[in-house]
Order: C-alpha cells, then sequence, then structure tokens
C-alpha cells in the first residue's frame, strides 16, 4: 500500500525562503512613510501658515517693597496660589520702630522748648503793653503841659527858657513813646513768630510721624489680587529699598500665550488675526491675537534655533479662542507653536 505525501506539508528551503515576511522592508517602509508624512506637514505649514513660537504665560504684577530693610519671613513659595489681602512677606519693624520712638521724644521736648519760649515772649509783651500804657499818661501830660506852655509864653506870662524847659520834656516823652511802641512791634513779631513756628514745626514733625507709622504697616507685604506666586525675587535675610520687587504674582486666569515670529511676517501679524495653537502634549486650540508689539530684544535663546540670533521679534499676544479645557489649567512656561494663515 502506497502513502501519498499530503502537498504543502513538508516544504523545501526554497519554498520557505519564499514565503518567509519581509520585516525589514516592511519597517524600513514604514519609517520611510513617516518621515515623508513629516515632510510632507512641514512643507505643507511651510507653504501655508506663518510660524510662530511661544511660551504659555499670564498677566502678572510684582509686590514692592516700600522702605530699606531686612525680610525677615517669606509666607509663600512658588506654584503657591494667594488671595487678594493675603500677608505673604513681612520685613524688619524694629529700626522704624526705634525711628518712630526718638521722633516722638523728639516732638514732646520741643514742645516743651516751644511753650516756654511763648510763654516768655507773652510775659514781655505784657510788661511792654503795661509800659505803653503808663507812657501814654505821662505823654498826654507831657502834650497838655506843652500846649499851655504855648499859650503862657504867647501872652508873655512865661519865660522863653521855662518854655523851652516845657518842650524839651515834651520831646523826650514823645521819643519815649515812639520808643515804646517800637518795643511792643518787636514783642507782638516775636510771640506771632514763634507761634507760627511752634505750629509749622508741630505739624510737620506729627506729619512725618503718621508716615512713619504708614510705613510701618508696610512692613507686612500682602497679595494685591489673587493669583499664583511665580517667583522670588528675594529670599529671608535679604536686604530690600524701596520700590524693589520681593514676590511675583501671576494670573492664571488671564492666561494668554506670548508669541515670537520672524519680524519679515510683520504685515500679516495684525490684532484680531484668529490662529491655531498646538501645544507640546499635541493638543490644538483656537486663538486671537489681542496684542501686536515689537520687541527691544532679540529672540530668547530658547528661539534661536527657529530664527537667527540677532533678530528683533514681533511678538503677539494670543487668547484662547474655542471653549475647551482652560489655558489656565497648564503649566505657566509651556512652549506651542502657533499658526497664522497665509491665504
Amino acid at each position: 500500500m502506497r502513502f501519498r505525501r499530503k502537498k504543502g506539508f513538508i516544504k523545501s528551503p526554497e519554498e520557505k525562503e519564499r514565503r518567509r515576511i519581509p520585516w525589514g522592508k516592511i519597517l524600513y517602509l514604514g519609517i520611510l512613510g513617516v518621515i515623508l508624512i513629516g515632510f510632507g506637514i512641514w512643507g505643507y505649514e511651510r507653504i501655508f501658515y506663518i510660524r510662530g513660537f511661544g511660551v504659555l504665560d499670564s498677566a502678572d504684577t510684582n509686590v514692592d517693597a516700600k522702605l530699606i530693610t531686612r525680610i525677615t519671613d517669606i509666607k509663600c513659595k512658588i506654584n503657591d496660589r494667594v488671595s487678594k489681602g493675603e500677608p505673604i512677606v513681612f520685613l524688619d519693624k524694629s529700626t522704624l520702630q526705634d525711628t518712630i520712638a526718638a521722633r516722638e521724644r523728639e516732638l514732646e521736648n520741643n514742645k516743651s522748648i516751644f511753650k516756654q519760649k511763648i510763654q516768655d515772649a507773652e510775659n514781655e509783651l505784657k510788661l511792654v503793653e503795661t509800659a505803653r500804657t503808663n507812657q501814654d499818661v505821662v505823654a498826654e501830660g507831657a502834650s497838655n503841659e506843652y500846649k499851655r506852655a504855648q499859650k503862657l509864653l504867647a501872652l508873655e506870662a512865661i519865660t522863653r527858657a521855662q518854655f523851652l524847659n516845657v518842650e524839651s520834656r515834651f520831646n523826650a516823652e514823645e521819643m519815649n513813646s515812639a520808643s515804646i511802641s517800637t518795643q511792643l512791634v518787636m514783642a507782638t513779631t516775636k510771640l506771632t513768630s514763634l507761634k507760627d513756628d511752634y505750629a509749622t514745626y508741630k505739624n510737620k514733625t506729627e506729619t512725618e510721624i503718621k508716615q512713619l507709622y504708614q510705613l510701618l504697616d508696610e512692613t507686612i507685604l500682602v497679595a494685591p489680587r489673587d493669583g499664583l506666586v511665580t517667583k522670588l525675587y528675594k529670599q529671608v535675610g535679604e536686604m530690600v529699598v524701596a520700590g524693589e520687587p520681593v514676590v511675583r504674582i501671576s494670573v492664571p486666569d488671564d492666561s494668554f500665550i506670548r508669541t515670537y515670529f520672524d519680524a519679515a511676517n510683520e504685515d500679516a501679524i495684525k490684532v484680531g488675526e484668529k490662529v491655531k495653537v498646538v501645544f507640546q502634549s499635541g493638543d490644538k486650540y483656537k486663538g486671537v491675537i489681542r496684542k501686536v508689539y515689537s520687541a527691544s530684544l532679540p529672540f530668547p535663546p530658547e528661539y534661536k534655533e527657529h530664527y537667527g540670533p540677532q533678530e528683533a521679534p514681533i511678538v503677539a499676544e494670543i487668547v484662547q479662542l474655542d471653549g475647551k479645557e482652560p489655558w489656565s489649567t497648564r503649566v505657566l512656561g509651556t512652549k506651542t507653536k502657533v499658526l497664522i494663515k497665509r491665504f
């Protein structure tokens, strides 16, 4: 009895080679396809879109020091959320407190000195006023006697020598009255000047002390708005001067893409222009340009691979247009690609 060998059950080496799957070719063709697709997308974007490269940013504000002092405590760290009015930085107040105490002691001492001088000037004025009153009586008597002597001389009832004696006394009392009047003016002016100086000094010093107390309140720096702490310019123990920033607070709810474009495309980048935003994760969004301006500095280092290092770019701020996941939920500083249609 003869058995037949089933066809294809045992393959020759040539048949095995012919039926082997060409994985190398498939891999090669796959890589080539991916490269071609990538070049196709790259070429498509180059032809039909203006490309920009940006980072996710947000509106921010700095919390500045108002005086020269040392930082004693910082109650926040980067990426902390803070609320408007929340104390976040404490500054040393001991020097300011010492200054206030010294100014208050100086004010009280000078008040006593001014009051004593004013009291002395008032007493001096009273004495001069009394002397003026007495002198008015004496001067009036001398005037009456002089008038009577003039009449008697006309009637030849007294001698010329007697008349001259009366006239001399009258002139002397007139001079005394003028002198006392001058003393009265000087004493009045002195008293008025002292009172004015005291009022000016008192008001000025009290205002300065009030301002120092206001500065004492400024030793506690509070968050000016709700937001996210994105930078600490100083550390505990460091000195700060008036106007120097200590903390930067960003507002994620006002997020935007700060995008850099080649200056050659300036005419195509306009406020209100709609754009496509592509995040590094591949997520795509629609956006619109809300602000355009020329940068005063060359491109940041991370963009020099896309643009010439010496060019001043065009910068556009782009806000979200569609209703997808808000940009405010993403990490600030995330890089993006922005596309604007050429046609």
